[in-house]
């Protein structure tokens, strides 16, 4: 498993369980496809898609209210910075 492998499955923590158990293999594949050859990281956007996609998911992708998904994509993003920051402080990445 490559470094941008790695990395894409640990973005994909954002969606559920049940749903990675399912879906995670194809995603990665397709993630991976997409990929240029020499990439290391996902790009902004790949990661912004994740998030919105996991919220769809999670039954909240029908929201009513303008910026409600906003905020809550806003949230699982501080989850996974936080995550960043504490797995980059103990040398995991």
């Amino acid at each position: 498993m490559n470094a941008i492998e790695r990395r894409y499955r640990w973005l994909l923590r954002v969606y559920p369980k049940a749903y990675r158990e399912v879906r995670a293999e194809e995603m990665v594949a397709t993630l991976l496809e997409s990929s240029r050859p020499d990439q290391t990281l996902p790009r902004l956007a790949e990661g912004r898609d994740m998030l919105i996609g996991s919220l769809r998911v999670r039954g909240r992708g029908s929201v009513t209210r303008p910026g409600e998904l906003w905020t809550e994509a806003c949230q699982i993003a501080a989850l996974v910075l936080l995550g960043l920051v504490t797995a980059s402080s103990l040398g995991w990445l």
